[in-house]
């Protein structure tokens, strides 16, 4: 109930039932009549060593090839391939992607877009002018594309909430999710077995990513911190000793709640009482 209240999932295999917990991340769980064993299959440290190039131009180079690759091996399907446009960042660097590999494709890519109706009330946050660059920016290069919009509708929060938290697991605290269902539902009845998309793409950019500030203050890379915590300040326009006090806060509530600490080393558990032992934080917080 802590972690939905503060809408910050800090335990990974806790869940609303009883009884019931959920597998983490990148783990697997085999059950046989003998045991139960569940390991982790994959770890963003896995044995990968430190990129260093001589010069920024090769980062974006080498990102570029990651990224391609990441994309196209997703788009292999016996049906059709679809993809999510907002026409942000994120779904636009997938389907642009996707759009550079259509060869792959036996019929054109199918791309949904989530837009507001004109009466309602965000209707100026619409993201149709994006869209509609996006859109022009490849028909110009003469690709086809099958663009499918889905309009908004207050309807869509209350008429599948069962679906939805059963899909969830729990409470929904996102509004915008409610806008899956019918997403999914209309991708099903096109054909289409794979659905791109750039959700949650900002949450591993630097500029977006508290909690890639908790993991270098708790490793002691301040010079580290001191950089990106000045970055993100001025992302967010707020200042510095604001974005440093909610780049910690959050494990610090952690632990006042008596909850273990996850994430900050992916080869391990480790609580909080592991990360003072070897950091200089004040231990009585």
């Amino acid at each position: 109930l802590a972690q939905y209240l503060i809408r910050y999932r800090y335990d990974r295999e806790s869940s609303w039932q009883r009884y019931v917990s959920r597998l983490p991340p990148a783990s697997a769980l085999i059950v046989t009549t003998d045991q139960v064993r569940r390991f982790t299959y994959w770890s963003e440290n896995d044995s990968r060593p430190e990129i260093r190039f001589s010069n920024p131009e090769e980062y974006v180079e080498a990102y570029r090839e990651h990224f391609d690759r990441a994309v196209k091996c997703r788009m292999r399907s016996i049906g059709p391939v679809s993809s999510l446009l907002s026409g942000g960042l994120d779904s636009s660097s997938v389907t642009g992607f996707a759009l550079k590999n259509r060869a792959m494709l036996s019929e054109p890519l199918k791309v949904y877009s989530w837009l507001l109706t004109e009466v309602d009330p965000l209707a100026e946050l619409d993201e149709r002018p994006f869209v509609r660059d996006f859109l022009q920016f490849w028909n110009q290069k003469e690709v086809d594309i099958e663009h499918h919009e889905i309009l908004g509708k207050e309807s869509f929060i209350t008429s599948d909430l069962g679906s939805i938290h059963r899909w969830l697991g729990g409470p929904n605290t996102n509004l915008d999710r409610v806008m899956m269902s019918p997403t999914l539902s209309r991708v099903a009845s096109n054909g289409s077995k794979v659905l791109l998309t750039g959700h949650c793409g900002d949450m591993i950019s630097s500029s977006h990513a508290p909690d890639g500030l908790r993991g270098l203050a708790f490793s002691g890379k301040w010079l580290d911190f001191i950089k990106e915590n000045s970055n993100q300040a001025k992302s967010y326009n707020v200042g510095f000793f604001k974005m440093a006090n909610f780049a910690v806060s959050k494990p610090i509530l952690n632990r006042l709640l008596g909850k273990r600490e996850r994430g900050w080393s992916p080869e391990q558990k480790t609580t909080l009482e592991d990360l003072t032992a070897r950091v200089p934080i004040n231990p009585d917080w």
